[in-house]
């Protein structure tokens, strides 16, 4: 999983790790995701999904925002959906985030 201006996060232990520090960094934080396309191989073993994201109450005091794009690629493994990547980018301005906290 890659993430705007952060290292990536490799495995299921990786994203576990990355979730309870961004929950102790935000605690107030909630995000919303909203589907734009979502396209399914010829094959019937691998998707694309695309979107945006938006997150509210981010930063310490839980004043901050952001919102972005995602691309995630699944493939089908054993006859179930695997995330095989996951990107997403912000299209807050730095100025923005770094007035909020975020």
């Amino acid at each position: 999983i890659y993430r705007d201006k952060k290292a990536p996060i490799v495995g299921p232990a990786g994203f576990k790790d990355s979730i309870a520090k961004d929950y102790a960094e935000n605690p107030k934080s909630q995000i919303t995701w909203s589907t734009t396309s979502v396209r399914v191989a010829t094959s019937g073993d691998l998707a694309t999904e695309t979107g945006n994201y938006h997150v509210t109450a981010t930063g310490p005091k839980g004043d901050g925002e952001d919102k972005g794009s995602y691309v995630t690629v699944y493939a089908k493994v054993n006859g179930q959906w695997k995330i095989r990547n996951d990107i997403s980018i912000s299209t807050t301005p730095d100025t923005v985030k770094a007035q909020s906290g975020g």
